[in-house]
């Protein structure tokens, strides 16, 4: 999903590639909210998302190092972690997380946002 406001990535070069990712919600590809008051359904969209940003510069999820969860205040922070998790793979050196609750969101049918950062070796 291409937006003029923003960036949903961005990577720079170095000994390798950081990416950064921003907040994604449970928009499809076709623009339409999934998970309406389901918790799992939009983390689970939120996951392919990023899956999909990762895959664009040549990256997976186990080359993610970093997730800012935001959860909207109500909301179980345990189904966020619990569905995120079945897509990281299993690693000596898990992602750091930083989750916090807010009171909402840009659109208040989100019901968390997730951001992550990843980084690409040259060795990769």
């Amino acid at each position: 999903m291409k937006s003029p406001f923003f960036s949903q990535a961005v990577a720079i070069g170095g000994k390798g590639k950081t990416i950064y990712i921003g907040g994604q919600n449970s928009i499809d590809a076709d623009g339409s909210l999934i998970g309406k008051d389901d918790m799992a359904a939009q983390t689970e969209q939120i996951m392919k998302n990023i899956g999909v940003i990762l895959e664009s510069v040549g990256a997976g999820y186990k080359n993610i190092v970093k997730f800012n969860i935001y959860i909207s205040e109500g909301q179980d922070a345990r189904t966020a972690f619990e569905t995120s998790q079945k897509y990281m793979p299993a690693t000596t050196t898990p992602p750091v997380v930083t989750a916090v609750f807010v009171a909402g969101m840009g659109n208040p049918e989100y019901l968390l946002e997730i951001e992550a950062t990843a980084f690409i070796s040259e060795n990769d």
